[in-house]
């Protein structure tokens, strides 16, 4: 089902109409319904053969509240997740394309261009410009190689927990990891508050998701401190995947007795602080492919200049 036909179904069961009336308004399929008649739950049934994201947000909702509400906290959530990537692709799509193209014409010309302009000349004289051209390959390829460890690196990520946690933890110094785990825990406990769903619950909740996800994670290790008697503040200031500001917001909501208003600001200030580091990075990009452009020029223009140097010595 499309988004839309998810609201309408939504609003529908919101309006009193039966859960099968409502469903075949929208889709004729009648899978689900053979699926029902054999004794799988409705809640499994709507889920069975999808991995999309919003999928797994609607189960984790259907165990806390009625359909239509958990359809809309999973839409809400999933909402959250794409905008979330959305802004930061928009961000970074220009200064990605840029390295991209400069990196792949410094490659290009380090590798077929550049041997092919020093065959005819002699370049034993310009020891200068062939420190320049190695240092210039060299580089290329450690970019290269980078970019393969880092695709390899993603891949393990997702097929080891083990390895995925060791490297969050040497992230940790960026604190990347401990701002998008605060991120997700803040936009999942709003829908928590708007159901009434109380923070022992909560986390216990939470710690059902995916094993693999760092808000799992978190949310397990809280979980059994609460259980064994750690205050919900004690247990806060001691995560280690949780971000500063995100404590500091949570005390904040505690006092003023407005947890909902305290979350959405904290995931307000968090995506302006990522949206100025991104403008940062993309900067850095941009200067260093500039960089990579305006190097390859001097190179070009003063082995071009070689073939004038030697006729002023005949």
């Amino acid at each position: 089902m499309k988004r839309y036909e998810w609201e309408a179904l939504a609003q529908l069961l919101h309006q009193g109409y039966p859960f099968r009336e409502a469903y075949e308004m929208l889709q004729g399929n009648q899978r689900l319904f053979h699926a029902m008649e054999q004794g799988k739950p409705l809640s499994e049934c709507l889920i069975e053969g999808h991995r999309e994201p919003f999928y797994e947000h609607l189960r984790f909702f259907l165990n806390i509240t009625s359909l239509p509400n958990a359809i809309l906290s999973a839409l809400s959530i999933d909402d959250i997740t794409k905008q979330l990537k959305s802004k930061l692709l928009k961000e970074m799509s220009y200064p990605m394309f840029l390295f991209l193209m400069s990196f792949l014409t410094l490659t290009m010309f380090t590798s077929f261009i550049l041997p092919q302009l020093m065959q005819g000349f002699d370049m034993s004289s310009n020891g200068f410009l062939l420190h320049a051209v190695a240092v210039l390959k060299l580089f290329s390829h450690i970019v290269l190689w980078g970019i393969i460890t880092c695709i390899l690196l993603m891949l393990i990520m997702k097929k080891s927990l083990s390895v995925k946690l060791f490297v969050l933890h040497r992230l940790r110094f960026t604190r990347l990891p401990q701002q998008f785990c605060s991120y997700l825990l803040a936009a999942y406990y709003t829908e928590f508050l708007r159901h009434g769903i109380s923070t022992r619950n909560a986390f216990s909740f939470l710690s059902q998701l995916d094993q693999a996800s760092l808000l799992s994670i978190c949310a397990t290790q809280i979980e059994k401190q609460l259980n064994n008697g750690t205050t919900l503040n004690e247990c806060l200031d001691s995560q280690i995947w949780l971000d500063a500001n995100f404590i500091k917001h949570f005390h904040i909501g505690t006092h003023t007795q407005n947890m909902e208003a305290a979350f959405v600001q904290y995931q307000e200030f968090q995506e302006e602080a990522w949206k100025r580091l991104l403008k940062r990075i993309g900067k850095g990009i941009q200067i260093g492919s500039y960089g990579f452009v305006g190097s390859m020029v001097i190179l070009v223009y003063q082995i071009m200049l070689i073939p004038l140097q030697l006729l002023e010595t005949m």
